[in-house]
Parts: C-alpha cells; structure tokens; sequence
C-alpha cells in the first residue's frame, strides 16, 4: 500500500515536505538551543576549569610520587654502595 502512495511524484513531493519540515524544525530549535548554551556557559566554564584543575593535580601528584620513589631507591643504592666502599 505504501509503496503505490509513495510512486512517481508523490515520493518527490514528499522528499520535499520533509525537507522543509526539517528546515522549519532547525530554525525553532536552534535559537532556544544557542540561548540554553549561552546562558549556561560560565558554568559549563566552572566546570571545566575545575575538571582541568583536578586532572593537572592528579598528573602532578602521580609525577610526584614517581619521582619520590626513584629518589628513595636511588638513596637506599648510594648507602648501600657507600657500605660497601666502608667495608673495602
């Protein structure tokens, strides 16, 4: 049934009415979006600042703690060398 609705002009006429459906529905939608987005920037900004600010401290502190371990297996080599250097 739909396929002989849908034959010759009628599946060009309706191509068309969507389309311009679609057009009509984007010019409604898009200025209440934009002014949604608009309104909620500086906390979307807020959030974001302090989504960066956590992952930078996370990165910092596990560079950190990388670095303190090194420096501890480092220490502990040096003394031990150091032992041994005592005991020759």
């Amino acid at each position: 049934m739909l396929k002989k609705y849908f034959s010759g002009n009628r599946k060009f006429i309706t191509a068309i009415i969507v389309v311009i459906i679609a057009i009509v529905l984007l010019g409604v939608i898009e200025p209440v979006v934009i002014k949604n987005k608009n309104s909620n920037w500086n906390e979307e900004l807020k959030t974001r600042n302090v989504l960066i600010e956590n992952s930078a401290k996370d990165l910092f502190k596990s560079k950190e703690t990388a670095l303190i371990q090194s420096f501890e297996k480092l220490k502990q080599k040096i003394h031990s060398l150091k032992k041994r250097s005592e005991y020759k």
